[in-house]
């Protein structure tokens, strides 16, 4: 009888752990699938668009001054596009101080209830076209430590042209050789170049909004529409516009560098609140996107597989407990529990190494410099489903500025 009632339990887990593989075969497909596939954008118009580019930045006064020079030093004609820095409760002048020096319209923002980049960004859009409110065609998103490719506002107009609702570019790491976290990072950037946001632009589905380097057409922030609440607003406004049927491409030529974390510590708080912010986004829109999934077809349903995706991993060690627990009460089949378990983990981990070498050997990067990252990567996402379950039960989680240094390019 007691055999009997394990049995179950492990069946019903078993269950619940096929069900939460759905997320993540369902991407796996996409993302296999996707990269097989080749897509032309189509320029449908003539027609230079005129660029609100937007930077929110608090105590960046080492970084700033750099994005702007390679926003100033862009292909595109310089009558059509400004840029607007949002100051973010800043505790000195120096972050507005070295915007205005190097061109920027500056807004300074304090407000220590609503703290994070959502809030600072609807503010700014708010400033922006409450002054300007016919004036610009789309609004472009940075990060302060951001450093962007000559044509990035060409590549992006073109995307516009071909009738998107907003664009992605290609985001890479600015100090990929500094550590080996960094690197790690790098390599990060290059799956979710390659495998999230190319393979769904290749299969026609919307790509996701990587929290800068993007742009959008005005009338979709104007007048209050961009109002998130997560900390991960990238991803929640996303979502949001898929189930309205917009569609966000992938611009693999619009390239821009982002400063990573160096060491493991900060490392580690920012990804938690990745982590946090994607299971706060599941809580909040999981409702609204269900129904979508069922009644505005695939790139819904797509949209709602991308926000399980954090769910599903942060219960993925429940599961593999449970599932190892089995083996305490049937002994027999402990040695083959745990070897298969050991197996697994010795096998995707040589897998993610072996693929992380191949991707920056086709990205042109210097695996001689980066293979410790590579060998490593593996170990780097491991802590992602702890963060994510300990997210499930977390209720709050602080928005940490990270400090930058200001690198250079390599």
């Amino acid at each position: 009888m007691k055999y009997d009632i394990i049995k179950f339990v492990i069946f019903i887990f078993t269950f619940i752990t096929a069900l939460l593989s759905l997320p993540m075969l369902w991407n796996g497909i996409i993302a296999v699938v996707g990269v097989f596939k080749k897509r032309k954008i189509t320029v449908k118009e003539q027609k230079q668009h005129k660029f609100a580019v937007i930077i929110c930045a608090r105590n960046e006064e080492k970084v700033i001054g750099k994005l702007i020079d390679t926003i100033n030093g862009q292909s595109y004609p310089r009558e059509l596009f400004d840029v607007f820095v949002v100051a973010d409760n800043c505790t000195n002048v120096l972050t507005a101080k070295v915007a205005r020096e190097h061109g920027a319209t500056v807004y300074e923002r304090f407000n220590t209830a609503n703290i994070g980049k959502g809030f600072a960004m609807k503010w700014g859009f708010e400033q922006i076209f409450s002054q300007h409110p016919n004036t610009y065609d789309a609004v472009c998103v940075f990060d302060a430590d951001n450093q962007v490719s000559r044509d990035f506002l060409a590549q992006m107009n073109n995307a516009l042209c071909s009738g998107a609702d907003g664009a992605q570019g290609q985001r890479r790491s600015l100090n990929p050789h500094e550590t080996v976290v960094s690197g790690c990072y790098e390599i990060y950037w290059m799956m979710i170049n390659l495998f999230q946001n190319k393979a769904r632009h290749n299969l026609h589905l919307s790509s996701l909004l990587g929290g800068t380097g993007f742009v959008l057409r005005s009338e979709l922030v104007k007048n209050g529409k961009w109002s998130t609440s997560t900390i991960t607003e990238d991803l929640e406004f996303t979502i949001t516009e898929i189930a309205k049927g917009r569609q966000i491409l992938y611009i693999e030529d619009a390239v821009f560098y982002d400063e990573q974390p160096t060491d493991i510590k900060t490392s580690l708080i920012q990804r938690f609140r990745w982590a946090f912010g994607g299971i706060q986004c599941a809580k909040k829109l999981i409702s609204q996107s269900v129904r979508s999934a069922l009644t505005n077809g695939i790139a819904a349903f797509d949209a709602l597989m991308i926000l399980l995706l954090m769910p599903t991993l942060a219960l993925t060690p429940i599961t593999t407990i449970v599932q190892l627990s089995y083996a305490l009460f049937v002994p027999k089949l402990l040695a083959s529990i745990l070897l298969s378990s050991i197996g697994y983990l010795v096998l995707s981990s040589a897998v993610i190494a072996v693929l992380s070498a191949i991707l920056v050997i086709k990205s042109k990067g210097d695996l001689k410099k980066l293979w410790r990252s590579a060998a490593l990567y593996a170990v780097f996402i491991l802590p992602v489903s702890f963060m994510a379950l300990i997210s499930l039960f977390k209720r709050d989680c602080k928005w940490t500025p990270i400090k930058h240094k200001g690198a250079k390019a390599t």
